[in-house]
């Protein structure tokens, strides 16, 4: 048995206005994930990635987007290695992603618990 399937791509085109907007919004530091979110499904994060590069904008490294975030970093410590809690908490906590966080920590020279140490509460 044969199936086909059609493989057309299909691009929609976003307008200026919303483009211009995106561009905005990158400039002042909102992430593709977030500027997407921002337009509740209108475009993807890789559609406003698109956009970006077909404007000549240069795309931020990851390096880049975890630097720029502004942490209190005694504060993150304390809650990893005194509180023990996870990344992904503190992330939401601090309202920052949990990759910023294990960066932060990672930078800091904090060893960071391994999945099984985590699951059995850091001990």
């Amino acid at each position: 048995m044969t199936i086909t399937i059609d493989t057309r791509t299909v691009t929609k085109r976003t307008s200026e206005e919303m483009e211009e907007e995106i561009i905005t919004l990158y400039r002042g530091g909102m992430s593709p994930y977030k500027i997407s979110q921002y337009f509740k499904g209108m475009i993807t994060h890789g559609g406003v990635r698109n956009v970006l590069l077909r404007a000549g904008e240069r795309i931020r490294n990851r390096s880049e987007v975890k630097e720029r975030y502004d942490i209190d970093l005694e504060k993150i410590v304390h809650l990893y290695l005194d509180d023990k809690w996870s990344t992904y908490r503190i992330g939401q906590e601090l309202d920052i992603p949990p990759s910023v966080v294990w960066y932060r920590l990672h930078k800091a020279g904090i060893k960071t618990r391994d999945i099984h140490e985590a699951r059995s509460g850091g001990e």
